[in-house]
């Protein structure tokens, strides 16, 4: 079903860019900071706060909140340790400026020339394997999950490899080793990424600001992600990723998905009843973004839960024939 013959709601449809009268200020939300980074976003502990207290509010989204519960709480022992996950002293290791300065010249992530052996491997694979087990016990059908963890056992499984694998968004690898233990690649890479999640993430916060504010590209700059979320604040744009944390500057006329920067064929969708949300969408490839409106808002949305507290809007774009990014 297209957009002209979507009528299940109302609409107000628009260009990109257009200015918008906002209706309300959020005083949660003033405080905020206008420049790139990750300030604000929580941390494993907060997150796992912020999760468990919705799923007693949220029964409807029960099943996708006690994933990222679980997985939070697989998390929280390495988030715990100072190195999160890396040897003693990585960051005597690695410069900072330079990986900047490389990921600006190359337009590719910074992750993509981290070192993978600067992570302890051991404490990674524990992580791995307590998502593996949360999984288990949350999908007992899931192909594949069990073997994973005798493969872990038998020592048959390359993690660093597998590390290298997931920071170089190295597809044909994960692939090759998904084929080899029996699981699906997605699955795979989820379960890898997992673990190296909270170095990550700790990695992304010592990024400079000024990085973030000169990236102006849709992926992100740490590590590789195409956003699904955007929030608008004092009428600018900023790309939020859900894996490292980072949101960063990006033109209101850029599709994140194919790169279109065509305005005329940029437009945007609002719901009746939702001020505080609108999705964009492409009209050459039929890719969009969710958008909150950090001013339009009734309440304040968290970093971490984003995407899964606007989930509604997913079906609605669903509906009006609009592909979801990634």
């Amino acid at each position: 079903m297209g957009l002209e013959n979507h009528q299940s709601r109302k609409y107000v449809l628009g260009i990109i860019g257009q200015k918008h009268t906002f209706i309300s200020q959020n005083p949660h939300l003033t405080n905020r900071s206008t420049r790139g980074g990750v300030l604000g976003y929580p941390s494993v502990s907060e997150r796992l706060n912020i999760v468990s207290e919705l799923i007693q509010r949220r029964e409807d989204l029960h099943e996708y909140l006690e994933l990222q519960r679980r997985v939070l709480q697989a998390q929280l022992e390495t988030d715990a340790t100072s190195d999160k996950g890396a040897r003693s002293g990585w960051n005597d290791q690695v410069s900072l400026a330079l990986l900047e300065q490389r990921s600006l010249v190359t337009k590719r992530p910074i992750v993509h020339f981290l070192d993978p052996a600067i992570f302890d491997v051991d404490s990674l694979i524990s992580v791995f394997r307590r998502v593996v087990e949360s999984l288990i016990s949350i999908h007992p059908e899931k192909k594949g999950l069990r073997g994973l963890l005798d493969h872990i056992d038998d020592e048959k499984i390359d993690f660093m490899k597998l590390m290298e694998a997931a920071l170089r968004e190295d597809e044909a690898s994960i692939m090759s080793c998904a084929g080899k233990f029996g699981v699906e690649p997605s699955l795979l890479l989820f379960l890898v990424t997992t673990s190296i999640q909270p170095f990550i993430e700790e990695f992304s916060r010592r990024v400079s600001p000024s990085f973030f504010d000169r990236w102006w590209r849709a992926h992100c700059p740490v590590c590789g992600r195409i956003p699904v979320v955007a929030r608008i604040r004092n009428r600018r744009r900023y790309l939020m990723c859900d894996f490292c944390g980072a949101e960063y500057l990006s033109d209101y006329f850029l599709c994140v998905n194919c790169g279109n920067i065509d305005p005329y064929t940029l437009k945007y969708m609002r719901i009746e009843g939702k001020p505080g949300f609108q999705i964009d969408f492409c009209t050459k490839c039929k890719h969009y973004i969710k958008v909150i409106i950090e001013d339009a808002l009734r309440e304040p949305i968290p970093r971490c839960v984003e995407d899964i507290l606007t989930l509604d809007l997913d079906v609605e774009a669903k509906h009006a024939g609009l592909m979801r990014n990634g």
